[in-house]
Parts: C-alpha cells; structure tokens; sequence
C-alpha cells in the first residue's frame, strides 16, 4: 500500500470521521444548553415555593380551624419534611439507627416549629438515634 493510499483510503476517512463527531458533539452540548438552564431555574422556583411560600400560606390557613384539602396537606406535609431536614434523617437512618448521632447546639428550649431544632431532636430520639446537646445558654 502506498502512502497515497493510504490516505485515501485510511486517514482521509479517519479525518473526516472525526470532524462528524467533534461537530455533533458540538451541536448536542450547545442543544442541552437551554433545558439545562430550564431545569436549573424550575428546582430553584420549587425550592423557594416549598420553603417560603407553603408555610406561609400553611399558616394563613390554619387560622380558619377548618381541614385543609388532601392535596394541600400532601404539599404541607412535603414542604414540612424539607424543612425540617427530615430527609437528612431518613438518610442517616438507612445506616441504622444504632449508628446515629445528632449533635446540636441548643439551649433547650421550646418548640420553634417544623424544622426547629426540637422537632429534629424529636425525631431522631424517636427514630432510635442518639443526641448530644451542647448547651448554647451556658456558652
């Protein structure tokens, strides 16, 4: 085989082949581009509705004394478990319960709500788990 060809018949295709890829791989970099600002823009809008926005209006409803729909309470009780970091928990939790140590710096004292520190001191006593308190009124 001579060196022409193998150009022709060998690096000629090769070079070709690799400007079709570079050029696709371009194109599909530049088309994900636009979605991935989508997507980016819609977790940030969900995370604010979800932590701002639901337990403000949770607490503008529970002011009529009357039962929240079954979708409104699902979103709560979602909104709640963001909150209140009880995701962390469950993920701490799928390790056993015997391993679980929560330290916190906290003076103690009453209850600040969905996503205080009591209710997740609560719920890891309640899950098992082991809390260590470092008092923060004696500090």
């Amino acid at each position: 085989m001579t060196q022409i060809d193998f150009y022709t018949h060998v690096a000629q295709p090769l070079k070709l082949a690799a400007k079709i890829i570079a050029n696709v791989k371009r194109k599909t970099i530049s088309a994900l581009v636009y979605p991935a600002i989508l997507v980016t823009l819609a977790i940030g809008l969900v995370s604010v509705i979800v932590l701002k926005v639901v337990p403000a209006f949770a607490g503008f409803y529970s002011s009529f004394n009357q039962e929240l729909p079954l979708v409104t309470r699902g979103i709560v009780a979602v909104s709640d478990f963001v909150r209140a970091n009880l995701w962390l928990l469950e993920s701490a939790l799928a390790f056993g319960a015997d391993k679980l140590t929560c330290i916190c710096l906290w003076d103690g004292g009453g209850g600040d709500g969905p996503g205080g520190t009591r209710h997740l001191v609560d719920a890891v006593r309640g899950a098992g788990g082991r809390v260590v308190r470092i008092d923060s009124s004696s500090l």
